[in-house]
């Protein structure tokens, strides 16, 4: 999932869902509530954007979270001299991405993994 939807927010909540059994346009409906600030982002940061390719747009769109968000407000608007806003979103952005896709595979076939199947199946034994 995480290569699919790169939030972790939506992804935490998808998942709780997913264990309760909610239906799935309750998950869909959930993930683009929650997923809606990145449109607010989005419009912040279209004056460093403009005129760049909508392939471009839509790369920088799926790469950005809100940590690369802080980091490319703070830095791009406090540059001198002002740098490529194209070249630093996607460098930046793509060393967030492989961090976390890195994190998931590795929590995925960690031993941490494997030693909590009850956890992982969506049943505890708390319930």
């Amino acid at each position: 999932m995480s290569y699919i939807v790169y939030g972790g927010t939506a992804q935490l909540a998808v998942y709780q869902l997913l264990r309760v059994g909610a239906p799935l346009l309750v998950l869909l409906v959930t993930a683009t509530i929650i997923n809606l600030r990145y449109t607010i982002y989005g419009a912040s940061l279209a004056p460093f954007l403009r005129g760049l390719p909508q392939r471009w747009r839509w790369l920088l769109a799926f790469l950005m979270v809100d940590q690369g968000f802080a980091l490319a407000v703070h830095r791009l608007r406090s540059a001198e001299p002002p740098v490529d806003a194209r070249a630093y979103l996607l460098v930046s952005w793509l060393l967030i991405w492989f961090a976390w896709t890195a994190s998931a595979v590795a929590g995925a076939t960690s031993a941490a993994g494997r030693c909590c199947p009850a956890f992982v199946a969506g049943s505890s034994s708390s319930r």
